[in-house]
């Protein structure tokens, strides 16, 4: 099994929301180019090496300590969060793990990470004259326009960060749920709540799996039809044809009268009844090889009869 395939056997890595944050790092640098945008407008009211720390490390500091202290609730989409109480146990076992300490290190070092790059963004920020959006006059609107995109690129890094940590880490990570009734406490929760906040990335049941097994079970008017064929499939394979099994009835029952004969009334002639026996005889010609064999018996009956006359007489 590859690495690859052993990545995506991990629970973690069904959870949206977790690629939804480590997609906002996609947009990490749309950020950085508004913010030098903002500080190309004017000249600096002071010299760099005090203008730029004055305006990054405030920001990168709050975002920094907010993250390693109480850090932003993962399953956010903007101003819309999925209600805490609707938190499955894999979710809250996430929240364990973005509450751990080695977070807020992780925050540090990307603090760190981002301070380079608003160092580079301000050096180079004269490149952006012709996208600055106010003109020189308006150096102060420049430098909010600055602050503002400044802070959303700490926002999305530092929440994009934990949700890469988060997806990397082995499944053996996670094994305690978090409390639910602390999550508003440890954690930042923006917007309001909805339950159903991407419901559909928990698997569910196919409505189409009922009626597979509705289809699978036999109805009983299915097995009564299936009966009559198959009971000509046993009499095929045992060498007896349908129409001479239909035809031995006839025969059997010509047999059990000649035991019912002692009961038969005097008033009935007795060769008045053999000649309607005689009559339930089939012909020769459609009589089974098996039905010839039974024929001798018709002569004990006649002869019988006979005797039973004789004995009255």
């Amino acid at each position: 099994m590859t690495i690859l395939e052993q990545f995506w056997q991990r629970s973690q890595t069904k959870e949206l929301f977790l690629w939804a944050h480590l997609s906002l790092l996609a947009f990490l640098p749309l950020a950085l180019v508004l913010t030098m945008a903002g500080l190309a407008v004017g000249e600096p009211l002071f010299p760099g090496w005090i203008e730029m720390p004055v305006l990054a490390i405030p920001i990168i500091a709050y975002v920094g300590w907010q993250q390693a202290n109480r850090p932003i609730y993962p399953f956010t989409l903007g101003f819309v969060h999925r209600s805490v109480s609707h938190l499955s146990v894999l979710q809250r076992q996430i929240l364990t793990i973005v509450k751990r300490p080695a977070t807020g290190w992780i925050a540090i070092v990307t603090a760190v990470f981002l301070y380079v790059l608003f160092r580079q963004v301000y050096q180079t920020a004269p490149l952006a004259e012709n996208i600055a959006p106010f003109p020189d006059s308006l150096r102060f609107l420049g430098i909010v326009w600055a602050l503002v995109f400044f802070l959303v690129a700490n926002v999305i890094t530092q929440v994009g960060i934990v949700a890469l940590r988060v997806l990397v880490l082995p499944a053996t990570e996670l094994n305690q749920p978090y409390d639910p009734e602390q999550i508003k406490q440890d954690f930042i929760v923006l917007g309001s709540s909805s339950p159903s906040l991407w419901q559909f990335d928990r698997v569910e049941e196919t409505p189409d799996e009922q009626p597979k097994e509705v289809s699978s079970a036999e109805s009983p008017t299915a097995k009564t039809e299936e009966q009559p064929q198959e009971t000509p499939k046993d009499e095929v394979s045992a060498g007896v044809s349908p129409t001479a099994k239909a035809e031995e009835q006839p025969n059997n029952i010509d047999r059990t009268i000649p035991q019912a004969a002692p009961e038969v009334s005097p008033a009935e002639p007795p060769t008045a009844k053999t000649e309607e026996q005689a009559e339930n005889i089939p012909p020769n010609d459609e009589v089974s090889s098996e039905e010839e064999v039974a024929l001798p018996d018709i002569p004990d009956l006649v002869f019988t009869t006979e005797q039973q006359t004789e004995v009255k007489e």
